[in-house]
C-alpha cells in the first residue's frame, strides 16, 4: 500500500479531488486505512475525510467524529487541533470535546503525549473558551512534568494577558526569561516584558 505523500497516491486520488464526488473520496480514504494505514498516516486521512465531510458534504458533525480521532493519534499536531476546535465551535460540541480529551489526560502514562494533551486542553481554555484559571492549572501540571519550562511559562503568560492580570503576566515572562539559554528567545522575552512593564507605567 503507498503511503499518502507517494505519488501513485496523488494519482488515485486526484481525479476524486477533481469531480469532487465527496461519498468516493471518503471511501478510497477508509480503503487506506482499513489496509493497514496506521499512526500519522491513518491521523493525514482522517483529516482528509474529516476535509470532504465538511467542505463537499456540508457534514461537520462527522468532520467533527473524524478529526476526533485523528487527534487522538497525533495529540501534538497544531494543524489537526486548531481545525477541531473550529468544528467543536461551529457545532456547539465544545463540552463534549473537552471531556474526550480530559479523559485521554488522566489515562494517559506517556510524559511526552501527557504534555501535549495538557497543552492542548490549556490552549482550548485560554484562547477558545477564554477561561484563562482553567489554563494555568493545566500549565502547571505541564511545569511539573517538562523540563523545558519556558514554552509553558509564556503560554502561561498569554493566559494572563487574557484575565488582564498585567502583574502576573510580568512575573511569568521574568521567569521564562531566567530560564532560558537562548538568545534570540531572551532577546524576545525582554521586548515583551518592556511592553508589560509600559502597560502598567500608564
Amino acid at each position: 500500500m503507498s503511503n499518502v505523500s507517494d505519488a501513485s497516491f496523488f494519482a488515485e486520488e486526484k481525479p476524486l479531488l477533481d469531480a469532487g464526488n465527496g461519498v468516493e473520496l471518503i471511501e478510497f480514504y477508509l480503503r487506506r486505512i482499513d489496509a493497514g494505514a496506521a499512526g500519522r498516516e491513518k491521523a493525514e486521512l482522517l483529516c482528509k475525510i474529516s476535509r470532504v465531510f465538511d467542505k463537499l458534504l456540508d457534514d461537520p458533525n462527522q468532520a467533527f467524529d473524524a478529526l476526533l480521532v485523528a487527534l487522538e493519534l497525533e495529540v501534538d499536531n497544531p494543524t489537526i487541533d486548531r481545525e477541531l476546535a473550529a468544528l467543536a465551535k461551529r457545532t456547539g460540541r465544545w463540552a463534549e470535546l473537552i471531556q474526550a480529551v480530559n479523559g485521554w489526560e488522566a489515562a494517559e502514562k506517556e510524559p511526552t503525549r501527557k504534555i501535549a494533551i495538557c497543552f492542548l486542553l490549556a490552549r482550548w481554555y485560554g484562547e477558545e473558551l477564554e477561561r484563562p484559571e482553567y489554563a494555568v492549572a493545566y500549565f502547571q501540571q505541564v511545569l511539573t512534568l517538562d523540563a523545558n519550562k519556558v514554552p509553558v511559562l509564556r503560554a502561561m503568560a498569554r493566559a494572563m494577558a487574557k484575565k488582564g492580570d498585567l502583574r502576573r503576566q510580568g512575573m511569568l515572562l521574568v521567569q521564562a526569561l531566567e530560564s532560558s539559554n537562548d538568545a534570540s528567545e531572551q532577546a524576545a522575552l525582554r521586548a515583551e516584558i518592556d511592553t508589560v512593564r509600559q502597560q502598567l507605567d500608564d
